[in-house]
């Protein structure tokens, strides 16, 4: 009896490492530096001093005073109607980011019977909201990433079969655990179908590149940047992270494995490789955004399958 409990525990821990499969993963959470910068030209400065001093008029109880004010202001607009020098330049840092946020779908798969080595591939689809300070008339951005991404995944961990003495003492913890609880001794069917529900860990490294493209959206109101309701653009990124899988099993009165399904938590950064022109025109006018680096936590549900 105990020499046929002991096979059939050696069998519940001779089980692959990480499964080829498809999955879903979702970011919990994801972060962003963001840097704007640009330029406002002669006209547009001058377009918004002649639009304050309406506003002003305005909400003003004696709106007659301002006439004077909006009077000069159309006149310095007029004398540069037609110049593109730049009256003034900024710049200014923030950040964006999200909960939830990205939503992918993909496949991966492992080399070898080790399966040290192994790819992932993946549509992606997410968001992020922010802003950036000292950008004039800077209000709320918002993009939407989206795109193909493919990873290399190089394991440094994987759980490997277990030794005879290991499965030996797995066995006695167990007795002894049921024992001390309870005062009684573990029959061995109890014990077998106790030992057929295990889990298989891994961990390692992620290095992948994101291609696809970003659209953006900036509730800025200031003349000329407010005429923009949003820009697309070409985006490549490289990716970099840290990652742990851990895959469940059941083993039946054969020895046969059953693969349960499994799930792995990700934390890395992203790299972003092209700034957006959000809007620019031939009059000094000019508004740039630049995601530097994200950081994001991801969880992956691994689905059931046969290899």
């Amino acid at each position: 009896m105990k020499k046929a409990l002991l096979l059939t525990l050696s069998l519940s821990f001779w089980l692959h490492a990480e499964r080829n499969g498809f999955y879903l993963g979702l970011n919990f959470a994801e972060g962003s530096y963001v840097k704007g910068q640009g330029s406002i030209g002669e006209k547009a400065s001058a377009e918004n001093a002649l639009n304050e001093a309406i506003n002003n008029a305005k909400n003003s109880v004696f709106p007659q005073q301002n006439t004077k004010a909006i009077r000069d202001a159309q006149n310095a607009l007029n004398e540069v109607k037609d110049s593109t020098k730049i009256a003034n330049r900024f710049a200014g840092n923030g950040g964006s980011g999200g909960l939830f946020n990205e939503l992918s779908f993909g496949y991966k798969y492992f080399l070898g019977k080790k399966r040290i080595i192994g790819f992932r591939h993946s549509l992606f689809f997410g968001y992020q909201l922010g802003g950036v300070g000292s950008v004039p008339g800077s209000g709320l951005i918002a993009f939407l990433p989206y795109g193909f991404n493919t990873d290399l995944l190089i394991n440094w961990t994987n759980d490997k079969r277990a030794s005879q003495e290991y499965v030996q003492r797995r066995v006695k913890g167990l007795s002894i655990f049921y024992k001390d609880m309870t005062g009684r001794t573990l029959d061995a069917n109890t014990l077998k179908k106790a030992s057929r529900h295990v889990f298989r860990k891994s961990s390692g490294l992620v290095i992948g590149m994101e291609l696809g493209a970003s659209t953006w959206f900036a509730s800025n109101n200031l003349t000329p940047f407010n005429q923009a309701k949003s820009h697309t653009i070409f985006q490549l990124q490289g990716k970099f992270g840290v990652r742990w899988n851990n895959d469940e099993y059941d083993v039946d009165r054969y020895g046969d494995e059953i693969y349960l399904g499994g799930s792995s938590v990700e934390l890395g950064v992203k790299v972003p490789a092209f700034k957006v022109n959000y809007y620019s025109d031939n009059y000094g006018d000019k508004l740039d955004y630049k995601r530097v680096v994200s950081v994001y936590l991801n969880y992956t549900y691994n689905f059931k399958n046969k290899h």
